[in-house]
């Protein structure tokens, strides 16, 4: 079995979406483990998947699981559970909301996600080989967050973080804030790093959070681009986004992170890096749900990151070569 160069670890969720056009779909899989993974499997051979579900995804679920081109040796199904499902909308900036158009609790999720956490993924022992493990979650101190931490001690892979905050009543802040530290490549969604850095302006957030310790940040702010600061840059360095017919918002950050965290892995420049995760959240954003992956699709993310890479401002070395320190 070929080792992953990547591991995700993140939810699954079955989503119902109000898309912007009006239309309404369901049964959808969500979550961020998902988008994640196809994110960085658009720039990564091998990617595995720790996810937990109940058994009763549908055969149509399952495929589109399993046609993500991902290991899903670290997915685990409980027959007495059932997988959560979750109910949104989106507002003009891209932000989930609830089916009452509120912005949606991070920690506490329809169904019994609770139950379903509890329960302790055993890492298969290829992904134990992984060079790097992304985090998609809201609970800093829960176990495959410390058995993360745990291997990055043993074997030096990359930890990346997608920070999930409760931004309502900050539950989980100082937690997140000092896994944030911890970890080597950080990717927050703009209202998380804005509230958190109480500040207005998404490069003083990306600043402020790579004061915090961690080598990369990319602040993820949608149709706004993204933010990017540690090495390799001299500042805070946009990239803006790619312009396509947005269909359904719905995972693109998660793909986005994915893609980040994967091209940074196998050595990148961040600038690079962030072009790559651009492009790979543009086709979460031209598609209805998470697309399966296809070849065809991984040659044109690279196209499109090529080109959007080519318009980046190369003076005052905010842009360096393609090797980058990070991965070293």
């Amino acid at each position: 079995m070929k080792v992953p160069l990547l591991v995700v670890y993140g939810k699954i969720i079955l989503d119902s979406i109000r898309l912007p056009a009006g239309e309404t779909v369901t049964g959808l899989l969500g979550g961020g483990g998902p988008q994640a993974t196809l994110g960085a499997r658009l720039f990564a051979e091998a990617v595995g998947l720790l996810s937990r579900t109940g058994a009763d995804l549908d055969c149509a679920q399952v495929q589109a699981l399993r046609s993500l081109g991902a290991d899903l040796e670290g997915w685990r199904q409980y027959a007495h559970l059932r997988t959560p499902r979750l109910h949104m909308t989106y507002d003009e900036d891209q932000n989930m909301l609830d089916a009452e158009g509120k912005p949606i609790p991070v920690v506490r999720w329809e169904g019994n996600w609770s139950a379903l956490l509890s329960e302790v993924i055993v890492w298969p022992e290829s992904y134990r080989q992984a060079r790097a493990v992304h985090l998609v979650t809201e609970i800093p101190d829960e176990v495959m967050v410390r058995q993360a931490l745990a291997l990055r001690a043993e074997t030096g892979a990359l930890i990346s973080l997608e920070p999930l905050i409760d931004i309502n009543e900050w539950s989980n802040l100082d937690g997140m804030r000092a896994l944030a530290a911890r970890a080597d490549v950080v990717c927050p969604d703009l209202p998380s790093a804005l509230r958190v850095a109480q500040t207005d302006d998404p490069a003083a957030a990306a600043a402020y959070w790579h004061a915090l310790g961690p080598r990369c940040v990319a602040v993820r702010a949608g149709p706004r681009g993204s933010f990017l600061a540690g090495r390799g840059l001299d500042g805070v360095l946009r990239i803006p986004p790619l312009r396509v017919e947005v269909k359904d918002p719905t995972g693109a950050g998660n793909a986005y992170a994915g893609a980040l965290i994967a091209s940074l892995a196998q050595g990148e420049s961040l600038a690079l890096a962030g072009c790559k995760a651009t492009a790979a959240a543009a086709l979460l954003l031209e598609a209805v749900g998470t697309p399966a992956y296809a070849p065809a699709y991984a040659q044109q993310a690279r196209a499109r990151a090529r080109a959007l890479y080519a318009q980046l401002p190369a003076e005052d070395g905010r842009v360096t070569g393609r090797r980058d320190p990070v991965a070293a």
